[in-house]
């Protein structure tokens, strides 16, 4: 079976970054354009979790759209773009633009900085996994749906956490997933990677030094 493979973009956009150290603990301000299923945003944030855990980060969530103000040690800014809603139908653009690769996220630089806002594209999400999840059992569709858009926050969180745009060679960090890799039961992080996230624990947030390429 063929699969399509979709880039995980880097985009740039911003504003300064702070001088906080980074201790393991991370608060993502997570908002949406439309509202969200349960039972996708609880697979979704469960899948983000594990992931990032082997690297000793621990996440918390805070609802970005609540406004209520909060102080956090590292704040991570994520949206969820378009509708994360299996049965949605597609934006006319994407119906009429026909193509293999699209971006599923997109994480935020300027001047080479990264900055800790990314977003995660929810209709490329769907379109990419639409086919396997029409096979898959009705009961089972919402989590994987969330599964996958775990996945790709967790692939944008990889840059954030770093502060790069380079992407890794293996697992959950390399620059394209397809839709099996996506929902696949287990989608880790390269080992090497994971260490990279844990060694961003004892650098500065402000102290990294980006080379372009």
């Amino acid at each position: 079976m063929r699969y399509r493979s979709a880039l995980l973009l880097v985009t740039f956009f911003g504003s300064a970054l702070s001088q906080q150290p980074f201790d393991g603990a991370l608060t993502i301000a997570l908002a949406s354009d439309y509202k969200v299923p349960s039972d996708v945003s609880q697979a979704m944030q469960k899948e983000v979790e594990s992931l990032l855990a082997p690297a000793g980060v621990q996440v918390s969530w805070h609802d970005a759209d609540s406004n209520t103000p909060g102080v956090y040690e590292r704040l991570a800014s994520i949206r969820l773009r378009g509708k994360c809603v299996l049965g949605a139908p597609f934006p006319a653009t994407m119906r009429l633009i026909k193509t293999d690769v699209d971006a599923l996220g997109q994480t935020r630089v300027v001047g080479g900085m990264v900055l800790p806002i990314a977003d995660v594209l929810c209709d490329s999400v769907r379109r990419l996994i639409d086919r396997e999840i029409r096979s898959s059992p009705a009961a089972e569709r919402d989590e994987l749906l969330g599964r996958a858009l775990g996945r790709v926050m967790a692939h944008e969180l990889y840059h954030v956490l770093l502060r790069t745009r380079d992407h890794g060679h293996n697992g959950l960090a390399r620059p394209a997933q397809s839709s099996v890799e996506l929902l696949a039961a287990r989608n880790p992080f390269a080992e090497q990677d994971e260490r990279k996230v844990s060694v961003s624990a004892s650098v500065p947030t402000g102290g990294f030094a980006e080379s372009d390429r």
